[in-house]
């Protein structure tokens, strides 16, 4: 839904109006989600955005049903291949930057916002005065990607009822190994948490990431090695060494359908998520952290088989994370073979 005239030159940023700000949406094959969210967008109060649907070569019938149904001001692109999540985004966001983007949001399709959702991020990521606040708690540093508190989508709830109260990630905390991230206030009800001003976290997912075209000019798109998972946390973490933070913004608000495309404990959510771990803390930890990648990964190799003989409702765990450690011992990234 374009609510803006993309500028087609040299990027220059009109500080007379809003900011303008490309959503890029990345399909795999969940397009009766991508519909409800567009629904859900074009009730935001912001006004000055475009969106920009990606599909990542779907293998059902999600482009035919998407160029009949998506509103003609969207635009749709359709991969003739699977690229990954940071392929497939980062095709919308040369998009996004080629027509003039002040400001980058990957969505996933799997999430519904709230209408003043995109307001709240933009006005604490051009507010001189936030920036100030958290460059004096945190250092000096200067915030580059901010994320909203996303909230569970309840599948079995009634759609007026859908949209819960219960946190699914409101920023997110790196193990010591590096090898692993966790959501901070997982599963806490909002009226429970005492947190409501912006604040600084180990990275903000790609699920719903904003990034100003600044930080992308200097840090560069998602890198594509991981194909599947943390491959945002690895941005996120380009983007510190650079000068940059990431923000949450608890007063931005979506609700997330957790793992649509790619199921949970699946066989490739345990592959990636156990290989690209061990990736990001060998292509980003310190010294330490890379060096003891090597034995936390054997160590973790070692449990499987017990775990087998012991614990019968986790053997499918099994394979994928033996496959995905190997995997990482061969220097093997991308999609699985």
């Amino acid at each position: 839904m374009t609510r803006s005239r993309s500028k087609q030159h040299a990027h220059i940023k009109d500080t007379h109006q809003q900011p303008l700000v490309y959503i890029v949406i990345l399909n795999y094959g969940t397009a009766d989600d991508v519909l409800e969210l567009i629904e859900s967008l074009c009730a935001v109060s912001y006004t000055r955005y475009h969106v920009v649907v990606i599909d990542n070569a779907s293998p059902d019938d999600s482009v035919s049903v998407l160029k009949k149904r998506l509103p003609s001001t969207i635009t749709l692109i359709a991969n003739t291949e699977n690229n990954g999540f940071a392929g497939g985004n980062n095709v919308g966001i040369r998009y996004a930057l080629e027509k003039g983007a002040d400001y980058c949001l990957l969505l996933n399709p799997d999430t519904v916002v709230h209408e003043r959702f995109l307001d709240e991020l933009i006005s604490v990521a051009e507010n001189p005065r936030a920036v100030e606040i958290l460059a004096m708690e945190h250092k000096g540093v200067t915030p580059g990607m901010w994320g909203p508190r996303i909230l569970y989508y309840d599948l079995d709830a009634p759609p007026t009822k859908a949209q819960s109260n219960i946190v699914y990630f409101d920023g997110g905390a790196l193990n010591a190994m590096l090898t692993e991230g966790r959501p901070q206030n997982y599963r806490a009800r909002v009226a429970d948490l005492k947190r409501s001003k912006p604040f600084v976290c180990d990275y903000v997912t790609g699920a719903a990431l904003l990034v100003s075209r600044e930080v992308i000019e200097q840090i560069g798109l998602i890198p594509e090695e991981y194909f599947l998972y943390y491959e945002d946390t690895e941005w996120n973490i380009r983007a510190h060494r650079a000068g940059y933070a990431s923000v949450t913004v608890p007063a931005s608000i979506i609700w997330h359908k957790e793992s649509r495309s790619t199921k949970k404990f699946s066989y490739n959510y345990l592959y990636y998520l156990t290989r690209n771990g061990y990736f990001l803390a060998m292509r980003n930890g310190n010294l330490w952290q890379r060096i003891a990648v090597y034995p936390f990964s054997f160590f973790k190799f070692l449990k499987q088989p017990v775990k087998w003989i012991l614990i019968p409702s986790k053997r499918s765990f099994v394979k994928p994370i033996m496959r995905a450690t190997f995997d990482f011992w061969r220097h093997r990234m991308g999609q699985r073979s």
